[in-house]
């Protein structure tokens, strides 16, 4: 397949000898030539624009795909939030109490007292 340069100048060609060829047999294979190049460059433009519509659903898959997860990921971000609210609450209770233990301890009795 001949690039898009190579088309152009077929296409300048076409307006200048092509049309005062004489014998018409230049003119008719170049005329095939372009004619084969144009269908080849239809079939090209129809296989980008199936490869086209394939990656988007490519994409369209995989962007839901991504959005599920980030759901998942957010929902599970919440819930563990949700326990580290009830964990720090539960740590804090017992810290309370311990605090309230150690108070409730006369002072010599407590470890490391000089009190004794």
């Amino acid at each position: 397949m001949q690039t898009t340069a190579a088309r152009v100048d077929l296409h300048k060609i076409g307006q200048g000898s092509i049309m005062a060829d004489a014998n018409g047999g230049e003119y008719e294979a170049r005329l095939r030539r372009v004619e084969k190049e144009h269908e080849d460059f239809r079939l090209d433009l129809r296989q980008l624009l199936t490869a086209q519509v394939i990656q988007k659903d490519q994409i369209d898959k995989l962007l839901a795909g991504l959005e599920k997860e980030a759901e998942e990921r957010r929902l599970e971000t919440e819930r563990l939030r949700e326990k580290d609210i009830i964990l720090d609450r539960r740590v804090d209770d017992l810290v309370s109490a311990i605090g309230d233990l150690i108070r409730r301890i006369p002072p010599q009795n407590l470890i490391g007292s000089s009190a004794g």
